[in-house]
């Protein structure tokens, strides 16, 4: 939950700070901010899948994403906005999927290790300081902009409720499914934490609807600290129950298959900064700001510093299709990948790119089987299993070649 964007922080020097009066959640910082964090995000997920009320097979998968590092906070615009950020990535962020008696596979993310200045030009232009892949860009990008919140737009009191803007849940639909995500939040008391406002908040969220032709529905929800300055998840734990059950084609015909998990996501996250007061078009907090503490507390560094970003160079792309003659890999903007043998087309799932690399899994008579691949300008060095093939990207051969 590219994702949920989740973070947990140890809380120091506790103060006793609760009020009655209303709390207006910004999305403000200001030179000299850092934000320290670290998320896991976990899906476990139990696969039946059934042909004329039989059994047919039965699967276990866990999908594991981990991410941790620090934001360092350059420069703001009038609006308190980020202009200029250096985010340091550990060398522990990556994706797993653990298929059972199918196997392990891990990656590290292509943001892993790596340092990153952002520079926005603009309202929109984002300069990186170090060349990127597509999704490695992209997760960089919504960091940098934190455009989505669940926190309200408006004042809300202690003991209020609000409703979440449907438009911030969008990251927890997934693509190409036809779902809709709702959800409300409570903001349940407000302390005084190293001399800015923390707030404890309970959310709720829900997600319905078809995805493939399957009727899924995942509730996800749990409570934890906000940074009310920033709007920034300080110490969340959310999960629940996700079920998703429908008809799926098979290889020997129409197969009914059920799943059933559960998704959890913990944060933990430290903000330090002196508080920013009201600014001219940015709602301003009723509450009058905090005086800072003379010795702001200072918080560990990550278990695994990261090195910040650069956004200036293009992220790289494998979209298009590829092929030998005989096998065909097509990697469309947006779909579905697909592998295709002769008449014989089998769907592409869980597939990861980075670095010149390319690895995935496709479903065969009920049985996942995975492929690598090495990206070399318009081709692919693909295996798997005992086949190598070297596929061309179809359109990509330069004409003055001979």
């Amino acid at each position: 939950m590219k994702t949920l964007r989740i973070t947990v922080a140890a809380l120091l020097c506790l103060a006793a700070y609760s009020h009655a009066q209303q709390v207006t959640f910004r999305k403000v910082y200001a030179p000299g901010d850092k934000i320290t964090s670290a998320s896991n995000l976990t899906m476990q997920m139990n696969i039946t899948m059934s042909a004329n009320g039989q059994v047919v097979q039965q699967m276990q998968q866990t999908a594991k994403q981990t991410r941790s590092g620090t934001i360092s906070v350059d420069a703001v615009g009038p609006a308190g906005k980020m202009t200029k950020a250096t985010f340091v990535f550990g060398n522990d962020c990556a994706n797993e999927m653990d298929m059972g008696q199918m196997g392990k596979q891990a990656q590290p993310s292509s943001l892993a290790g790596k340092t990153i200045t952002v520079t926005r030009n603009g309202e929109k232009d984002l300069h990186f300081s170090a060349e990127l892949d597509q999704a490695g860009a992209m997760e960089l990008t919504q960091m940098f902009r934190n455009e989505q919140s669940m926190m309200p737009a408006t004042p809300v009191g202690v003991g209020e409720t609000w409703k979440i803007d449907p438009a911030n849940l969008q990251d927890m639909i997934p693509p190409g499914s036809k779902a809709e995500a709702s959800g409300t939040g409570k903001l349940l008391s407000v302390s005084n934490v190293g001399g800015r406002e923390v707030a404890v908040v309970e959310l709720d969220v829900t997600v319905a609807g078809d995805m493939g032709g399957m009727k899924m529905d995942m509730r996800i929800g749990g409570k934890g600290t906000v940074d009310v300055q920033s709007s920034q998840p300080l110490d969340m734990t959310v999960g629940g129950p996700l079920t998703a059950s429908g008809a799926q084609q098979g290889p020997q015909g129409p197969m009914n298959m059920e799943v059933k998990g559960q998704l959890t996501t913990t944060t933990r996250s430290s903000v330090v900064g002196a508080p920013v007061g009201p600014i001219a078009g940015v709602n301003a907090p009723v509450n009058p700001p905090v005086n800072p503490p003379v010795n702001p507390p200072v918080f560990p560094p990550p278990v695994n510093p990261v090195p910040p970003v650069n956004p200036d160079v293009p992220a790289a792309t494998a979209e298009g299709v590829y092929t030998d003659g005989q096998l065909t890999l097509t990697l469309p903007k947006d779909g579905t990948p697909t592998l295709k043998l002769g008449d014989k087309v089998f769907e592409v799932g869980d597939l990861m790119t980075g670095d010149g690399q390319l690895t995935g899994f496709f479903v065969s008579n009920g049985q996942s089987f995975k492929f690598t691949g090495v990206i070399k300008g318009d081709t692919i060095e693909f295996q798997s299993g005992t086949r190598k093939a070297t596929l061309k990207r179809q359109g990509g051969q330069n004409p003055l070649d001979f």
